[in-house]
């Protein structure tokens, strides 16, 4: 299985300081966060395969809240999708992905690519299916095989 690159680096580093204010002084404090190490570290160091966690902690949403906000019942609903072992619906894909601010691959990049994967291997399947048959439509069919082979073909060099 290829390493995917952690996306979410760029807003660990956003998320780099973390800002309090001191009872005493009553200044405002900007510290290095703990959380921040904490995430960076795991991103760095292991291939996740969702991220909806990680995201969830770096913008200090508990499950409850990021429930609310994606529009399930209740957080232990999340707990299921941060493990892995629920596979999310499209509605929640394009929910998580708008909350977090970012593409639906990067919340689900294990997900995705098999999804993909599946998508390509269909669009094959069906570009030999079609070959030889005239048809009024064939010809707009095939492009749009191609294209999706294409993009596959592509895709799998850059991999390389």
């Amino acid at each position: 299985m290829k390493r995917i690159r952690c996306s979410l680096c760029e807003l660990c580093a956003q998320a780099n300081y973390y800002s309090f204010h001191d009872r005493h002084s009553g200044l405002k404090i900007k510290q290095k966060s703990q959380r921040f190490y904490r995430l960076k570290a795991k991103c760095m160091s292991s291939n996740l395969k969702t991220y909806v966690r990680t995201y969830r902690r770096l913008h200090a949403l508990t499950q409850d809240e990021l429930a609310l906000l994606v529009g399930l019942k209740s957080g232990s609903s999340l707990s299921g999708l941060e493990r892995n072992v629920k596979v999310p619906s499209a509605s929640l894909l394009i929910s998580l992905a708008y909350v977090f601010a970012v593409p639906v691959e990067d919340v689900f990049p294990a997900y995705y690519e098999q999804v993909i994967r599946g998508v390509e291997n269909r669009a094959e399947a069906l570009y030999e299916a079609l070959q030889g048959h005239p048809g009024l439509n064939a010809r707009t069919k095939l492009d749009l095989l191609e294209d999706i082979i294409g993009r596959a073909m592509s895709a799998k060099r850059t991999e390389i």
